[in-house]
């Protein structure tokens, strides 16, 4: 894994843990908030996004997991759009397991999550959320005949309401003072993109396995 500044976002939360991630400081690259503040994903996605990035991952609509071993979950921003954070697991940051934030994808396809639906690949999902998400997709793709429920025994945010170590630590599952560092970080870089400077170029991040880490969508 190719050495680069990363953001902590704190422990990674019950929710993702249920969906298979590891027990691992969850960061977030640096290079991608570049990326969404004065890249090619600029102004698709706000920076008070970025900022609560760490609350909204701890309540995701829903998370899948791909043949290629990452996670994907779904959250929305201020204005109500999907977006895609895509996570790969046991990432190593100068020789220190975590789960690395790899992309932040504004522009997350409706289709592509429902194939993931109807695959079995969901692996956690918010009851409410999900179902509202879902019902609100096939309706906007109703000509791809998808219809396709989520399958049984998915975990759920009742998996941690019910667990009450696991309740402890979602109340708990990132501090105010790491909140407010992360969002000072954020600020810092936005400022520092004013007057616009160059974005350097985009480093390629590598997992363990040496595969060039991508979006999926």
């Amino acid at each position: 894994m190719e050495r680069g500044e990363v953001l902590p976002l704190g422990p990674t939360p019950p929710a993702l843990r249920l969906a298979g991630l590891p027990n691992l400081p969850l960061v977030y690259k640096q290079t991608e908030a570049l990326k969404n503040l004065d890249g090619k994903h600029k102004g698709l996605i706000d920076e008070g996004t970025l900022r609560r990035l760490p609350d909204l991952l701890a309540d995701p609509i829903m998370v899948s997991k791909q043949e290629n071993q990452r996670f994907a979950a779904l959250i929305q921003d201020a204005s109500g759009s999907d977006v895609l954070v895509v996570i790969t697991p046991k990432a190593e940051i100068g020789r220190r397991p975590t789960n690395l934030v790899v992309t932040t994808h504004p522009k997350a396809r409706a289709d592509s999550i429902l194939k993931d639906v109807a695959a079995g690949r969901i692996v956690y999902r918010h009851n409410e959320k999900s179902l509202d998400w879902l019902r609100k997709a096939q309706r906007q793709n109703a000509g791809d005949g998808s219809r396709q429920g989520f399958n049984e025994n998915i975990p759920t945010e009742a998996d941690i309401v019910n667990d009450p170590e696991r309740r402890t630590e979602q109340r708990s599952k990132i501090s105010d003072a790491d909140r407010q560092k992360i969002a000072r970080k954020v600020e810092q870089i936005a400022r520092n993109l004013a007057p616009k400077a160059s974005v350097a170029t985009e480093d390629v991040v590598r997992s363990r396995s040496g595969d060039p880490v991508a979006g999926l969508y």
